[in-house]
């Protein structure tokens, strides 16, 4: 529950205007239904799920309530900073892409990211990636995925 809070606390204070922070709970045992009932409920915008790990359902729940012109998917896991969001979305509008990811390996050191073959696995994984979508992409495993919402809006979700 600790770490619901922490999160939420990060992802407020990363120093993005206007920032709308939604909360899925997907039926998880950890209180954060409990936790979001408090004071810090009042900071968040609250989607509840019935059913643990609803996969898609879970994702277009918070794409159907987000409101701004950007979303970014965030667990509660502080593993990078939500203090990188605003490069994201400043990348975002400068080079008019779909997307942009904050890649978990390049210009990281290799303590940061974890073992050897973590690093070696993901590298042979991107470029296989990139063998067969023909797209260039740095490192497969992103941390921080930035989409605007107008395009998430939009899409059709197949798979769980």
């Amino acid at each position: 529950m600790d770490t619901v809070s922490t999160a939420i606390g990060a992802v407020r204070d990363c120093g993005v205007p206007d920032l709308q922070i939604v909360v899925v709970d997907d039926a998880s045992t950890v209180g954060t239904a409990d936790l979001l009932k408090g004071p810090l409920g009042a900071e968040v915008d609250i989607v509840v799920h019935d059913l643990l790990n609803m996969g898609r359902e879970v994702l277009k729940a918070g794409i159907k309530m987000a409101k701004g012109f950007h979303i970014i998917f965030k667990d509660t896991y502080l593993e990078y900073s939500p203090n990188e969001y605003s490069v994201l979305i400043d990348s975002l509008r400068k080079s008019g892409a779909d997307a942009a990811y904050r890649p978990r390996v390049l210009g990281r050191g290799l303590f940061e990211v974890g073992p050897f073959w973590q690093l070696m696995v993901n590298g042979f994984l991107t470029l296989v990636s990139n063998f067969f979508t023909g797209y260039r992409i740095t490192d497969m495993q992103t941390s921080s995925k930035l989409f605007p919402s107008e395009f998430l809006k939009s899409v059709e979700f197949e798979e769980n």
